[in-house]
């Protein structure tokens, strides 16, 4: 587990840009909703908890992806 967490916080930009892209290709719902609906919801109230919970967002998609592969293509994940 702290392996798959020291590696989320060791990427670097490009292929975190990377993983996001892909997650977005495969996952457009959820990307949509994580990281637009719910981030511009949370930054109405806060600017900087909208930036932690897209970081946490991040960290859980790298950490999954780490530990179990990449997530399967258009499986809604709510």
């Amino acid at each position: 587990m702290f392996e798959a967490i020291h590696y989320a916080e060791s990427i670097d930009e490009e292929t975190g840009a990377k993983i996001i892209q892909q997650f977005q290709l495969e996952q457009t719902a959820g990307a949509e909703t994580l990281f637009s609906i719910f981030s511009a919801f949370i930054s109405e109230q806060n600017q900087e908890m909208a930036y932690l919970f897209m970081d946490l967002c991040f960290d859980v998609l790298c950490v999954f992806q780490y530990a179990f592969g990449p997530l399967p293509a258009y499986i809604v994940l709510f």
